[in-house]
């Protein structure tokens, strides 16, 4: 109940704007973790390229694409589908359709037995939905950027 409490409260919170994105952001995750279960990252990666293939550039002021990655982490906690791969794309196809251009990486590290894998989008090496040092604490083996064929 204090879990919903606070989720309603953070709602109101936001502005009518960021409303809006949150809602984009909710609906895309369990499209984006539909996409992932049937087709894998690759296919994933191609769709959300194509929902935005014809979309122009804007400014890319570094304290509004953070704030954007804010909304997206905001809607991943209220959605069990929130996990970083998927929120790490529903950011980057976000960030897409208002003509900026990301890199979604995925890090690896080994933890005592456990071999573990983290995603972040970073934009001109700036990470923008995680900690500032995450690409210290997990190694990126690729960068990956969707194929557009």
């Amino acid at each position: 109940m204090r879990r919903l409490f606070h989720q309603v409260s953070c709602w109101f919170a936001l502005s009518p704007p960021d409303r809006t994105l949150f809602l984009q952001a909710f609906l895309l995750l369990p499209l984006t973790a539909w996409s992932l279960e049937i087709g894998g990252l690759r296919q994933t990666q191609r769709w959300l390229n194509w929902l935005t293939a014809h979309c122009s550039k804007t400014a890319n002021d570094p304290a509004q694409l953070h704030h954007i990655a804010r909304i997206v982490n905001l809607a991943a906690q209220s959605s069990p589908w929130g996990n970083c791969l998927k929120r790490s794309l529903v950011l980057w196809v976000l960030l897409r359709y208002r003509g900026v251009e990301t890199t979604l990486q995925i890090g690896v590290r080994r933890q005592q037995q456990l071999f573990l894998a983290h995603a972040w989008i970073e934009f001109e090496n700036l990470v923008l939905n995680d900690h500032p040092d995450v690409a210290h604490q997990f190694s990126p083996f690729t960068q990956l950027v969707p194929r557009t064929e």
